[in-house]
C-alpha cells in the first residue's frame, strides 16, 4: 500500500472522536487525582500515546487475514489470563476480583489486566468463527461448537471475580450471535431459559452481591453500607447543576473510585449537566461511526468486528454510566476511553484500529 493509500483510506473521524474522548477522561483523571481519589494522570497519557500508533498500526493490516490467524492473538491471551490463577495473580486493595497480573519491571511495577485484550480478541476470534460457519451457524452441533467458544472467556473471566466484564461478554456472545444469522426464536428460547434461572442464581448469590441491586429499590435501607457509593455519586452529580462546580472543585465526598468507576462523576459535578451531555455526544459519534463502518463492510466479518466493537463500548458506557446515575447495580465496570486504567485504554485502542482496517479494506484490498 503506498503513502496515498494510507492516508485516504484512514479513518481519521474515527480516530479523531476516540483521541477526544479519551483527553477529555485525561483532565477528569486529573482531578480526580488533584482530589485525592488515585488515579496515575501520567501513566494514562503515556498509553494514550502509545494508543494512537498501535490503532494506526492496526488499521494497516487487512482485518481479513488478522481474523484468519486469530490464534497469534488468542493463545497469547489465554496465558495471560491464566497466569492471574498463580501468584503472578493480584486483586486490586478495595476489590475482591483477582484479575490483574503485577509485572515488575526493575524498581516499576506495572499492573495488567488481561481481561480486557480478552474481551477484544473475543470479539475477534468469535467474528471469524460465526463468519466461516456461515449458514451452518442454524445447525445443532455448529450452535455447540459456538456456545463452547463463548463459554471460554465468560466462565475464566467470571473465576477471576470479575462478574462484570463477564456479563460484558455474554453481551457480546448474544449480539454477534444475532448478527451473524442465529435465528431470533433461538435468542427468545435463549432468554427465556435464562430468566427462568434467575431464582436460582439468586439463592446462589453471596449477600453481598444481592444488596448491590437491592440497594437500588431500598435506598433508605442501604443509602449507609452497599449504597454508600451511589448515594454520594447522585449526590455530587446533582451539585453539578448546569454548569458544574468548576474543574479541580470537586471530589470533597471521598468517593471511591472516583478515577475509574465513577469517572461519570467527575465529568457531571465539575462541569455539570453540559460536562456529562458532553461524555454522551462523543459516545454517541465514535458508536455512529462503528456502525457506519459495519454497515458498509463488504463481509460479515467486517461487519461483526464493527458490532462487536460498538456493542463493547455501548454495554459498558450504558452499565457505568447507570452505576453513577443509581439505576444499575456496582459491577465494577470502567468507561471506555474516559476511566484511569491503561490496559482498558490501549485495548481499545487496538480495537478501534480492527474496526478502522474495515474501514480502509472496504474500499481497497490492498
Amino acid at each position: 500500500m503506498n503513502r496515498a493509500h494510507k492516508v485516504i483510506y484512514t479513518d481519521w473521524l474515527l480516530l479523531v472522536s476516540c483521541v477526544a474522548a479519551s483527553l477529555y477522561g485525561l483532565l477528569l483523571i486529573y482531578s480526580a487525582s488533584v482530589s485525592g481519589a488515585g488515579g496515575n494522570p501520567t501513566m494514562q497519557a503515556l498509553c494514550l500515546i502509545l494508543g494512537i500508533p498501535t490503532a494506526c498500526s492496526v488499521s494497516l493490516i487487512n482485518y481479513r487475514s488478522l481474523a484468519a490467524r486469530w490464534y497469534l492473538l488468542a493463545l497469547p491471551t489465554l496465558v495471560l489470563m491464566l497466569l492471574t490463577f498463580t501468584p503472578l495473580g493480584y486483586e486490586v486493595p478495595g476489590t475482591d476480583d483477582r484479575n490483574w497480573l503485577l509485572l515488575s519491571l526493575g524498581s516499576q511495577n506495572i499492573l495488567l489486566q488481561p481481561s480486557e485484550l480478552l474481551k477484544i480478541v473475543f470479539i475477534v476470534t468469535f467474528s471469524h468463527h460465526i463468519a466461516t460457519l456461515g449458514n451452518r451457524i442454524r445447525k445443532p452441533l455448529a450452535l455447540l461448537g459456538l456456545c463452547a467458544h463463548g463459554a471460554l472467556p465468560i466462565v475464566l473471566i467470571f473465576l477471576q471475580g470479575d462478574d462484570g466484564n463477564a456479563f460484558i461478554c455474554i453481551v457480546l456472545f448474544a449480539t454477534l450471535l444475532l448478527v451473524g444469522g442465529l435465528p431470533l426464536r433461538y435468542a427468545i428460547g435463549g432468554t427465556v431459559s435464562l430468566a427462568a434461572m434467575v431464582p436460582l442464581v439468586w439463592q446462589q448469590m453471596s449477600p453481598d452481591k444481592k444488596a448491590r441491586f437491592l440497594c437500588l429499590f431500598q435506598v433508605d435501607a442501604y443509602r449507609n453500607t452497599t449504597g454508600w457509593q451511589q448515594e454520594l455519586s447522585v449526590t455530587a452529580i446533582g451539585a453539578g447543576g448546569i454548569h458544574g462546580v468548576g474543574y479541580l472543585e470537586g471530589g470533597k465526598d471521598n468517593l471511591y473510585a472516583r478515577q475509574n468507576d465513577f469517572i461519570f462523576t467527575v465529568a457531571g459535578e465539575e462541569f455539570g449537566y453540559l460536562g456529562a451531555v458532553l461524555v454522551l455526544i462523543l459516545f454517541a459519534l465514535i458508536l455512529l461511526l462503528l456502525y457506519r463502518n459495519a454497515r458498509k463492510s463488504e463481509e460479515l466479518t467486517g461487519r461483526l468486528l464493527c458490532i462487536g466493537l460498538l456493542v463493547l463500548i455501548a454495554s459498558q458506557a450504558i452499565v457505568n454510566i447507570g452505576m453513577s446515575l443509581r439505576v444499575m447495580p456496582v459491577l465494577g465496570i470502567t468507561l471506555p476511553f474516559f476511566s484511569a486504567g491503561g490496559s482498558s485504554l490501549l485495548t481499545l485502542f487496538l480495537g478501534i484500529g480492527i474496526a478502522m482496517s474495515v474501514h480502509r479494506y472496504r474500499y481497497t484490498r490492498y
